[in-house]
């Protein structure tokens, strides 16, 4: 559980909410219903003790059991995102809320870029939880054991972020909306991680080289050339966050620069796919 949020408990009365908890998880069937369980763990151990005494535990695990059966099934690289309105025939619980869901490798940006995207689109989350799980998974993407608790590093093989976000009711013609734009800014996260490295390397690269594309001798050229060198090494120091790359090329004569197609990386590369 959430260690920031367990003063405002007594002793007492978190030991028997810790206690109901545990029994909750215990009475899941061993084998077929653990990777409920573990999941269930996970979301219980990241939610603020307060809010879990004024709900009913038993409506609770049915909500992280609902997610587990969704997040069981994830191929490689898949980014899974859901919004709707719990009712019981749906998923076993009911919540007047509108529940947004993710499930994706764990990386940096995702949860802040999910909270920017949402106060863009006036939509404030009533609750966020996100714990990170190790999730091994066979070949086809199924889930084989879940850690609730894992030790590693942020975008460490097999951690995995599992997001969960109540928003204010919506109408149910709003919800593909605000799905699609999850699943375009995660996408555009998930390239602009994927290639951080070798945007980084391209400012080296242009602070290393600027030097051989000279077009005047006149010191004032210079000067002002190894300014741009030391601010591309600046940048590259871990000074800025490397969203987009791409390359123009410049003609003689001609108005418009033309897009150099495989030069594109991070979130560009995202926006020409």
């Amino acid at each position: 559980m959430s260690a920031s949020t367990t003063s405002s408990l007594d002793a007492p009365t978190l030991d028997r909410l810790r206690t109901d908890i545990d029994g909750l998880l215990s009475g899941l069937e061993e084998g077929r219903d653990e990777p409920a369980r573990a999941l269930a763990e996970a979301f219980f151990r990241r939610s603020d003790p307060v809010y879990l005494q004024g709900r009913e535990l038993a409506a609770q695990l049915k909500q992280w059991q609902d997610l587990a059966r969704w997040v069981e099934l994830r191929p490689a690289g898949e980014i899974k995102v859901r919004v709707f309105n719990p009712h019981v025939e749906q998923c076993g619980y009911f919540l007047a809320r509108t529940v947004l869901q993710t499930d994706m490798d764990d990386q940096a940006f995702i949860f802040d870029s999910l909270h920017t995207l949402l106060r863009t689109m006036e939509i404030v989350p009533h609750r966020c939880l996100h714990p990170i799980v190790r999730i091994e998974r066979d070949g086809a993407g199924q889930a084989v054991s879940i850690d609730p608790l894992p030790e590693g590093s942020e975008g460490e093989a097999g951690l995995e972020s599992v997001m969960h976000f109540e928003l204010p009711l919506l109408p149910e013609e709003r919800l593909p909306e605000i799905e699609a734009a999850v699943s375009e800014r995660l996408r555009a996260i998930q390239a602009m991680v994927a290639d951080w490295d070798a945007m980084r390397a391209k400012a080296l690269w242009l602070a290393a080289h600027l030097s051989e594309y000279t077009i005047t001798g006149d010191q004032a050229y210079y000067r002002n050339l190894s300014l741009v060198q030391k601010f591309f090494h600046w940048l590259a120091a871990d000074n800025y966050v490397f969203a987009s790359y791409a390359e123009y090329l410049v003609e003689p004569g001609v108005d418009q620069p033309t897009l150099v197609a495989d030069s594109v990386l991070g979130q560009a590369r995202q926006a020409n796919s």
